[in-house]
């Protein structure tokens, strides 16, 4: 958003707070990323509540079960397998009622708690004008549950600057999970807008990729994340600013790419001239 100048009146500043496995209570409580958010923001846009559903746990135990001295247990649906067991865990807490259990909170408590935390902040204060826009994940099955559940809460929570912003449609056919789609998509296709972890063991029919699985040592270029010269191991590192390589496999797949970010970004900016926000053109 912060390089497309389209859709704006003018030049904006853009405050980027948002941190890998974040937490809803991060929003604005706990190692907070509202101050980091700019003086006064007419948006904020906030895409959080996966880890707190336990997201990552399905992810491990019932889709790469990297760990090779962990034993994940009976395959799916058996209730015994460590996938079973977490998809059952995240369930619960995204289904959770609200006021079933006071010790317990569930997903639309949680957000709610962090709603009210946000709107609190001096940083908002009472302009009509502001708009929180929160966004859906753009994944399907388990995720949709999840996703209705925000789209309720934020229905129903009394203050109306806060919008929930439907990604998912726009998504469709661009997921490396649905049918048609290859391990080599997952790298090498447009059509595919959510990263995933490569096969470890299918190679490219490349001199490069060849190479690549010799020698174990290619690394993502961050200053062009669409390179796909460079393939990546089970590990998958990501190369931060600081030079500190950290675990792509836990901190990539299921995130978008750059189609991805364009699509959610288009989302957010229509949403934003349909509510008229000041400096945004209609």
């Amino acid at each position: 958003m912060s390089n497309d100048d389209t859709w704006t009146t003018g030049k904006q500043d853009m405050s980027f707070a948002a941190c890998s496995g974040s937490k809803l209570v991060n929003m604005a409580v706990l190692n907070p990323q509202m101050p980091k958010t700019g003086d006064r923001p007419r948006i904020i846009t906030m895409t959080a509540g996966g880890n707190d559903a336990g997201f990552f746990n399905v992810v491990i135990n019932c889709v790469y079960q990297q760990y090779l001295l962990i034993n994940y247990g009976p395959a799916y649906p058996d209730p015994n397998g460590l996938c079973a067991i977490a998809i059952k865990n995240a369930t619960d807490y995204i289904e959770r009622a609200a006021g079933s259990n006071p010790d317990v909170l569930g997903l639309s408590e949680d957000l709610a708690a962090t709603l009210d935390d946000i709107f609190a902040s001096n940083k908002i204060g009472d302009r009509e004008s502001f708009r929180l826009y929160v966004t859906g994940i753009a994944i399907n099955g388990l995720v949709e549950k999840f996703n209705r559940v925000y789209e309720k809460t934020i229905a129903d929570y009394p203050d109306k600057r806060v919008r929930y912003v439907e990604v998912t449609q726009g998504f469709e056919g661009n997921r490396f999970c649905e049918e048609g789609k290859s391990h080599r998509d997952q790298y090498y296709s447009d059509d595919v807008w959510l990263w995933n972890l490569p096969p470890p063991y299918e190679t490219d029919q490349t001199a490069e990729m060849d190479h690549y699985y010799t020698t174990r040592s290619a690394i993502l270029d961050k200053e062009d994340p669409e390179d796909f010269s460079h393939v990546f191991d089970i590990f998958n590192d990501v190369k931060f600013e600081s030079g500190v390589n950290g675990p792509g496999w836990m901190l990539r797949p299921f995130h978008p790419k750059e189609k991805g970010h364009a699509a959610i970004k288009d989302a957010i900016i229509a949403q934003a001239r349909r509510d008229g926000v000041p400096g945004v053109k209609g």
